[in-house]
């Protein structure tokens, strides 16, 4: 994913890796701990159009239960068409 940010004219430096997880679950894990050290006032989640729809796996759902009360916004990006 890094690769495609990059060649849509994200700055490198600009991308922050979580290499840990394995899940949507320990990507949130993960990365909200990393947001809130850096005082992120959004995050952007890159997501599959599946994911996005289905309820148990939304990664909407499993980030704001990281993100608690925290003033981190989220959004997403997601493909449009959804894969066979």
């Amino acid at each position: 994913m890094a690769k495609y940010l990059i060649e849509k004219g994200i700055e490198k430096d600009k991308i922050i890796l979580e290499e840990k997880a394995g899940s949507t679950f320990g990507n949130a894990k993960f990365s909200i701990p990393i947001a809130k050290e850096l005082k992120a006032e959004r995050i952007i989640i890159v997501t599959t159009l599946e994911h996005f729809t289905d309820y148990e796996y939304n990664p909407l759902k499993i980030f704001s239960e990281f993100i608690a009360d925290e003033n981190i916004n989220m959004m997403v990006y997601t493909n449009t068409i959804p894969t066979l």
